[in-house]
């Protein structure tokens, strides 16, 4: 096969700030070429040749400025590419490649990561390259990941990849598993919508059945038919950021505490949903974990809560929606809430998902599930009204 199929290694420049990096991958270029080209076979000077010109006029140039005590010497390829590995490779300090190794962050793939560490933990010359590899996985990963990795009695680096790796073919499995699941809702969602506006105008004069149809819009804040030309904001400009479409009360850069105009003229709390528990965060109480917006939350359960509430952090900005509900708290304070949220919740030990209404409050205080959503989750089984007759956790 002749020699000009196969392509030359690039030249090198000796103004390269990385030149003693480039130098190395160069010089393994230059072998696989020797070798594919079967150019290794041919006499040394036509192999020095080889080199000089792979090296480029730059590198020609110095590399007739070398002294060589024989001519012998000049046109052995090993001796020429010594002398080329000296120029380009002074001596490096040890103690800035180390620093350059703890300095790689992490990134998926793992196995991209791991390759970037092996090439750098080869110019440190660590008497235990395997041990610093692996205390820099560990040191460079966070969350479950790394616990996972503590967790392991006597771990080495092939079992720390081993973890890397099938951890984060678990993460990816189940996040396109979920946007499968996300994408059958709303398949069926789309479905109902049809079947509605099929059927809406031979109801339309029964109001009974107009609140059957009618749904809470996000761009209004009404309850009206799913139908843009129905909703009242449609070709409105909001008075809070200028956009269109949509009302300063649903205004999703604008989320802030919606409290009641009344407030003075509601002295009772016949009004107000109770939250019993909601402030007492040290209470030896039932919980449930759950995940949320894929995170773990830990729900304090309380059948003697009207309604459901989660913690600002767990919640994205662009959930919130504002809410006109106050919360009567365990020793008889109000409390106006931050907004109220919609969310999918899964249970990881049936894997069951539901959608779940929540008030949502401040940071500084619980994340609770109500009586109707404890019993429709099935953590509590209700005999009449009564007593509670079972009781049952996902997680404690």
């Amino acid at each position: 096969m002749a020699e000009s199929v196969f392509r030359l290694p690039p030249p090198l420049d000796p103004l390269d700030d990385n030149l003693t990096d480039t130098f190395k991958k160069w010089r393994r270029q230059v072998d696989i070429y020797m070798t594919a080209s079967g150019a290794s076979s041919k006499p040394k000077k036509t192999k020095v040749a080889i080199v000089l010109h792979c090296a480029g006029p730059q590198m020609v140039e110095i590399f007739d400025q070398f002294n060589f005590e024989t001519e012998e010497q000049k046109d052995n390829p090993d001796d020429v590419i010594r002398r080329l590995e000296e120029y380009c490779c002074p001596r490096t300090s040890e103690v800035l490649q180390s620093f350059r190794f703890w300095k790689i962050s992490y990134k998926q793939p793992g196995n991209s990561f791991l390759i970037e560490l092996k090439v750098q933990a080869d110019k440190c010359n660590f008497q235990e390259k395997e041990r610093m590899i692996r205390d820099k996985i560990v040191f460079s990963v966070t969350g479950k990941l790394q616990e996972l990795l503590l967790r392991e009695r006597n771990l080495n680096l092939e079992k720390a990849v081993e973890i890397c790796l099938a951890y984060e073919a678990t993460v990816n499995c189940a996040k396109e598993m979920c946007e499968v699941g996300s994408e059958n809702v709303n398949k069926v969602n789309n479905w109902r919508t049809k079947a509605t506006d099929s059927s809406f105008n031979k109801d339309f004069s029964d109001s009974k059945n107009m609140d059957r149809y009618a749904v809470k819009c996000r761009f209004c804040g009404y309850k009206h038919e799913f139908e843009k030309s129905k909703c009242p904001a449609w070709g409105k400009v909001c008075e809070a950021c200028k956009g269109r479409n949509h009302f300063k009360a649903v205004c999703k850069k604008t989320v802030k505490i919606v409290k009641e105009k009344n407030e003075e003229a509601d002295e009772g709390y016949d009004h107000y949903m109770w939250m019993a528990p909601v402030a007492m965060k040290n209470s030896n109480r039932l919980t449930a974990l759950l995940i949320v917006n894929d995170t773990e939350v830990r729900f304090h359960l309380d059948t003697g809560a009207d309604v459901n509430a989660i913690c600002q952090r767990y919640v994205k900005k662009d959930q919130v929606r504002p809410t006109s509900v106050k919360l009567a708290m365990w020793n008889k304070s109000k409390l106006s809430p931050i907004g109220e949220t919609t969310l999918n919740v899964k249970n990881p030990k049936n894997d069951e998902i539901r959608s779940v209404t929540f008030i949502v409050v401040s940071n500084d205080l619980i994340c609770l599930l109500g009586s109707k959503t404890c019993q429709e989750m099935g953590f509590v089984f209700v005999n009449g009204k009564a007593f509670v007759s079972k009781l049952t956790l996902t997680m404690r």
